[in-house]
């Protein structure tokens, strides 16, 4: 018998809807919040963290072997899902990644319903994971605050990215976040009264991320980052928070799984102490 424990941590993605090309400059909004959010709700550093896909990974493997359903086999609609997959993954996006819209029906249609039930059968859940509905704070609405069981907080903030704006803006991420900064690796973060391109969409991140409590965020479509927070205290002895990323990973990636990835992130069971693992 195939247990989720064997499962889980080998769905992986065999390839991807082709890219269709933009004619248009890729942009992203940029922010400027109405009403500026308070200095403890605004992530003072970004910094990268080689580790933080792996570790990841890793932790999902600790953790299956121990979990309420780890030693269960997929349900038949599980199962029928992660056969379906690669099928699926032709038809999804209407057959090709172009804008905003169709990255957001790939991950809808071939990525978060498996990921949903993988969540609910490893915990033994009674319900689905489910998306807290639509919330704007400080002007930005994310795409999606993903809550383990309805009515518990979110565990996870995804935003969406056609290819084609991803793959501008996500390499500026990673040089501000890989910067040596007076010997630290990073950049500090100072938000100004607008922010544009790879600035904006690193201060919509982190400011939802700390005003929902919310210990990891997705960014991306065929492409992906993943961010986590991390904290110290100033002078004064107040509470300050950072964002760490990881690379640029490709959902195809056979070492940094994405399914298994967010399926971790997603649990019920994402604990505290989770959080500071990850968060180092």
């Amino acid at each position: 018998m195939t247990t989720l424990q064997q499962i889980i941590p080998q769905i992986f993605i065999p390839h991807l809807p082709p890219k269709r090309p933009i004619r248009s400059q890729p942009r992203t909004a940029g922010y400027a919040p109405t009403a500026a959010p308070p200095q403890h709700h605004v992530p003072y550093w970004i910094r990268y963290d080689p580790t933080l896909a792996d570790s990841m990974m890793q932790k999902l493997q600790a953790y299956l072997p121990t979990a309420p359903g780890g030693n269960f086999p997929p349900s038949p609609r599980l199962q029928n899902y992660l056969n379906c997959l690669p099928e699926d993954l032709l038809r999804a996006g209407l057959g090709h990644l172009s804008t905003e819209e169709t990255t957001v029906e790939f991950w809808d249609y071939c990525l978060f319903d498996r990921i949903r039930y993988a969540v609910m059968e490893i915990d033994q859940n009674d319900a689905l994971p489910a998306e807290e509905a639509i919330r704007t704070l400080y002007d930005h609405t994310p795409d999606a605050l993903i809550l383990p069981l309805p009515n518990t907080p979110p565990a996870l903030h995804y935003e969406a990215k056609s290819w084609h704006v991803f793959d501008k803006f996500a390499p500026d991420i990673l040089t501000l976040a890989q910067h040596d900064e007076d010997g630290q690796t990073g950049t500090y973060l100072d938000m100004g009264i607008n922010e544009e391109d790879a600035r904006s969409i690193i201060f919509k991140l982190g400011i939802s991320m700390i005003c929902a409590g919310n210990p990891v965020s997705c960014f991306g479509g065929h492409k992906f980052m993943l961010f986590s927070l991390f904290r110290n205290e100033n002078t004064l002895g107040e509470a300050r928070y950072g964002l760490a990323c990881s690379e640029i990973i490709d959902c195809t990636d056979n070492a940094r799984l994405i399914i298994p990835l967010v399926t971790y992130c997603r649990r019920v069971n994402f604990t505290d102490e989770d959080d500071e693992n990850l968060c180092h």
